[in-house]
């Protein structure tokens, strides 16, 4: 797993709690199967986008392991990047940039990491089998989000990578059964890392 995070935020977040809870949400969602096939849409997912499905890989998630990517930054970057790549003007908390499509559906081209217009070598053929893709989060939103929903930043922080990384995996929300299918799964891999909605 690569892991970045903005100076500002460093002593903030521990790298091993991030890394805890991302393999956390990749080991429950092997045992758990997506029981409403999303549509598909190429580029960043987040609260509210569409993201490839998960349906039929439950167990047979692929070989493990996975690699994901999470950056950790401030407003700037998350506003930017989903102007960018969503077309919204505005910041958000937690974006999902999947690298690879439905069942081997080749990469997004519009990934800022890995774009075929840019030639971006850096992610090798080879390599990129293996990655699921990146979660990119604002540090000043689960601070802000923590104090509104009356936990610690620590739980909003894995909240929101677990959200992310059932992005990268195919999970949505924009139906309600997928949103309650999602939420559960939240829920799920929250209370395997010992939290809950209230410290």
């Amino acid at each position: 797993m690569l892991l970045t995070v903005d100076p500002a935020y460093a002593a903030d977040v521990d790298p091993a709690w991030v890394v805890q809870v991302v393999t956390a949400a990749l080991a429950a969602a092997r045992e758990h199967t997506y029981p409403h096939p999303p549509p598909s849409r190429e580029g960043a997912t987040s609260r509210g986008a569409n993201s490839p499905s998960l349906k039929g890989r439950g167990r047979g998630l692929g070989p493990p392991p996975v690699e994901v990517s999470v950056t950790v930054g401030n407003e700037a970057l998350l506003h930017d990047l989903n102007k960018r790549y969503r077309g919204v003007d505005r910041p958000t908390d937690v974006l999902a940039f999947p690298l690879q499509g439905d069942l081997g559906v080749p990469r997004h081209s519009r990934h800022p990491r890995h774009s075929r217009e840019s030639g971006n070598p850096s992610v090798t053929p080879a390599a990129a089998d293996r990655q699921l893709g990146d979660v990119v989060i604002s540090y000043p939103r689960v601070q802000q989000q923590a104090r509104t929903y009356g936990h610690t930043e620590q739980h909003e922080l894995a909240y929101l990578l677990i959200h992310g990384v059932l992005h990268l995996l195919g999970y949505d929300h924009d139906r309600d059964e997928d949103f309650a299918a999602m939420r559960e799964q939240e829920e799920r891999i929250l209370g395997r890392l010992g939290r809950t909605d209230n410290p």
